[in-house]
């Protein structure tokens, strides 16, 4: 059968073809499409790539078991039943007074949170405070690194607790050099060596980190998750169409039976910020809005939300962008910015950083402002590719369990007895934005999405050193772990995880 013949009969048939199987499918002649057809449509498969047709192709046919229809009628997910979501911390305006005592307190509770997730360590069962380190044998110890030295030997960290300070030399030949020397300042890391002559020689430097899980979690419902954000509404580079389609594939309206399938279980929706373009943002913002006002372009996004299903649940962070604060942590939008949405039992308002339980699955929220300061600062993700990889700012951050660890690197409002920036609540998925380009990964069985965005290339992040890549959403299924991604530009779906 001719390669065209079998493409089209299998886009008739409602599956999803990835370009690389084209050859395979072009190969086989018309009985080996037809039983290769009705396997797919008996599995109910939808994405055809090539570990789909390896499968089934090797595959000797069985006799499909007998099925009884009991209700034909489509429903939507979460029609019938409510679906579980809760937000489990959400990080309002403190009200205390910023003085002397709110930094001291700040700090303290940064070292306590994240020493006491180095003690999980092996290496670190014997840690000692550094008022009571002893000379001469092999122990643990754990501070802020308050300024460092780079030198021909390596690199010497001075280290403080709350009980003292001391100086740590990491030599050059210490597994990990490369990252080691770019800790960022203010980081609470582990240390095991040698004290001598006034200064600890390390053999080995601990991370916080996060402990290894050999899968990713899966959750009780066949639904799926929709990680986005970064819409833009008032610039005029926002791209409208592909934003409409994405409202219409939502609202079970777009592309063929299979994507109109899978749009009746999306349950939930993460948007994470950056919902409107703002005002005043970068110099000569307003030569590139078309709505002048944080008003007009709140209306307009409420207007598009509204839009949305009122069986999915809609999760909201803001974003450097948005008319709250630029410190993290960022606190919810307020109601006068959206008030017909804040009236809807399925739109939740968190903060930035933010966690909410979806099924079995916790959710860290961060929209990203710092990945900025990291690529610009820290040369080890330069090196492995900075703005265009983000999994490794994001991996970095859960290395050292804080999203915005240097004082002075970006706005920040301390908290008195708390440091709701380091990463002390373990999540199974990291959903984070800002620079508008799509990506995928698993760094110890957690799962990291970067959302895309709908927003064209515009001057300031060209000056900003941005590649977007827009009008790409994931969506990721709870029960089975199944990752797609939706290009509503190029209009193509993909795998990025199979199940």
């Amino acid at each position: 059968m001719h390669n065209k013949k079998v493409l089209e009969e299998l886009y008739e048939k409602g599956f999803l073809i990835s370009v690389d199987v084209e050859p395979i499918l072009s190969s086989l002649n018309e009985d080996e499409i037809r039983n290769l057809i009705k396997k797919l449509e008996e599995e109910k498969v939808l994405v055809v790539d090539k570990n789909v047709l390896e499968k089934f192709l090797e595959k000797k046919e069985e006799k499909p078991e007998e099925v009884i229809i009991i209700d034909k009628k489509e429903r939507y997910v979460g029609e019938e039943e409510e679906l579980p979501i809760k937000i489990i911390k959400n990080i309002d305006i403190q009200k205390y007074e910023i003085n002397v005592n709110t930094w001291i307190s700040y700090f303290r509770h940064r070292i306590n949170k994240i020493k006491k997730i180095l003690r999980e360590h092996l290496d670190m069962k014997d840690m000692h405070s550094l008022s009571d380190v002893p000379s001469g044998r092999q122990v643990s110890i754990a501070g802020l690194i308050y300024d460092k030295r780079i030198t021909e030997k390596g690199v010497i960290f001075n280290l403080e607790d709350i009980t003292g300070s001391i100086k740590v030399l990491v030599r050059k030949d210490v597994k990990n050099f490369d990252i080691i020397k770019d800790i960022p300042l203010d980081s609470v890391i582990g240390f095991r060596g040698k004290m001598g002559n006034g200064i600890f020689y390390a053999d080995d430097v601990i991370f916080p980190d996060v402990p290894i899980r050999n899968e990713t979690k899966k959750g009780n419902i066949d639904s799926y998750i929709v990680f986005t954000g970064d819409f833009q509404f008032g610039n005029k580079a926002f791209i409208r169409e592909a934003f409409e389609r994405f409202l219409d594939f939502l609202n079970g309206r777009y592309g063929n039976d299979k994507m109109k399938e899978i749009s009746k279980k999306i349950g939930y929706v993460l948007i994470v910020g950056d919902n409107v373009d703002g005002v005043g943002i970068y110099g000569e913002q307003e030569n590139e809005l078309y709505a002048f006002s944080y008003e007009d372009q709140y209306k307009e996004f409420e207007k598009y939300l509204l839009s949305f299903p009122e069986h999915i649940k809609v999760v909201i962070c803001p974003g450097n962008h948005d008319n709250v604060r630029l410190a993290d942590p960022q606190p919810p939008l307020s109601k006068d910015l959206v008030p017909e949405l804040k009236n809807l039992d399925n739109f939740y308002f968190i903060s930035s950083p933010g966690y909410v339980k979806i099924d079995e699955l916790t959710v860290l929220m961060y929209h990203g402002y710092t990945f900025d300061w990291f690529v610009s600062d820290i040369f080890y993700i330069r090196k492995k590719g900075g703005y265009e990889n983000v999994q490794e700012i994001m991996k970095f951050m859960l290395m050292i369990r804080h999203l915005n660890p240097t004082h002075g690197s970006n706005p920040y409002i301390p908290y008195y007895n708390d440091d709701p920036l380091v990463i002390d609540l373990l999540p199974d998925i990291f959903h984070t934005g800002h620079i508008h380009r799509a990506d995928y990964g698993v760094y110890r069985g957690i799962e990291l999405f970067n959302s895309s965005t709908f927003q064209g290339l515009t001057k300031y992040q060209i000056e900003m050193g941005h590649k977007p890549e827009p009008g790409i959403v994931y969506l990721r299924n709870i029960k089975t772990g199944e990752v797609l991604s939706i290009d509503f530009i190029n209009e193509k779906i993909s795998r990025c995880h199979n199940k």
